[in-house]
This record gives C-alpha cells, structure tokens and sequence, in this order.
C-alpha cells in the first residue's frame, strides 16, 4: 500500500503530517512498537531514521542531554530541525564542519519544515540521549577530521 501525505492537526493546534514518507506513523509512544501491529517497524513501512546537522562544540551536550528543542527559530517554531536524508545532512550548507547524528525517529510527533517540508521536518519534544547515534563529522559532504589541514580562500592547504 502506498501512503499519501496528508495535513493533519495534532494536539497543539500545529499542521503534522500522517502517513507521509519518513514518518513511522501508527507507532505507539513510549515503547518504539506498532500500535496497530505491536512491530518493531512501521507496517506501512514507512523510515524511521531522521538526521541532525549540529555544530560539534555541542556534542558533549547532546551526549548528555540529547537534543532539546530551541527557545527560538530563524523560520518557523522553535523545535528540533531534522532530515529526512542522511545526504541532506552531510551536505550541510556553510564553511564550518558539522557533526551528522543519526535520529530514531518512531513516536515522535512530527511537524513539515515550513521552509522545506519535503527535506525535513520537526518536533517540539526532546530526542533522548537513547535515539542518538553520532555517524561523523562532515564539511560539505565529505568526512571531515578534526586538525584536519585548513584550505586558505585559494583552496591551497596553509
């Protein structure tokens, strides 16, 4: 069966989306199973895993406190920002490198981007420390090493 996004409205009043690809709809809170099947995975098959790009002076913190939904935001609510692709993650758009984290993202109530919704997507909830898994650092799509030989604005290593 093929699942079809839909706008719907949770609790708070804010658009969400159901059965819409990335979002393991149907999947109780609290223990990760199916509340229609009781499964470990989406019976419309839908992913699980989310990204983060962030900034790595805050692993320590997201190692120890997860990640928690912001005060405020550039565009949109304040919330967690992840991806839907690991690629978009990787390639995050600026000079600095980021560290990627891989997101269970099952019983997470999840809102569209409003600036991207096909590309990524939020939460007003924290992500526990437990549904973290840090993949790397990367600088425009490429591994990225800490100490690792910075290039001057001619792109020759200093």
């Amino acid at each position: 069966m093929t699942c079809q996004r839909q706008t719907v409205f949770a609790a708070s009043g804010k658009p969400a989306f159901a059965r819409a690809r990335g979002h393991a709809c149907d999947m109780a809170r609290g223990n990760g199973a199916c509340s229609i099947s009781g499964s470990q995975a989406c019976p419309r098959g839908h992913k699980k895993l989310l990204f983060k790009a962030a900034p790595p002076e805050n692993r320590l913190s997201i190692q120890q406190h997860g990640l928690r939904p912001g005060t405020w935001a550039s565009y949109g609510e304040p919330g967690v920002y992840m991806y839907r692709s690991q690629l978009f993650a990787e390639n995050w758009i600026g000079s600095e490198p980021m560290d990627v984290w891989e997101i269970d993202g099952r019983c997470l109530e999840l809102f569209l981007d409003p600036e991207d919704p096909d590309a990524a997507v939020y939460t007003d909830e924290a992500v526990p420390v437990e549904r973290l898994r840090l993949l790397g650092t990367f600088l425009e799509g490429e591994p990225y090493e800490p100490g690792q030989d910075e290039l001057d604005e001619w792109g020759i290593s200093a």
